[in-house]
């Protein structure tokens, strides 16, 4: 779950990267109206929006606890020789 929200937000972040840099330019040639700062007030919730995505949690729960795993497989005396 934490590695599939970095990589969509990692995607969201090139697709408006390119985006922003691609038309950017050529929209604010003119100035800016009323499309261009709703343009930009987009950007900016796109940022925040990632930012919010990327945010670290602790509080996430795994469903294999390692100490548990090790002592049944790795620290567990062997039952018999073969």
């Amino acid at each position: 779950m934490v590695e599939s929200l970095n990589t969509q937000a990692g995607k969201l972040i090139f697709a408006t990267a390119s985006v922003s840099s691609l038309l950017g330019g050529r929209a604010l040639l003119d100035g800016l109206g009323l499309w261009d700062w709703l343009a930009l007030a987009l950007l900016f919730l796109i940022g925040l929006l990632v930012v919010i995505m990327l945010w670290p949690y602790y509080n996430f729960t795994f469903r294999f606890d390692p100490e548990q795993l090790l002592q049944d497989f790795v620290d567990k005396n062997p039952s018999g020789s073969m």
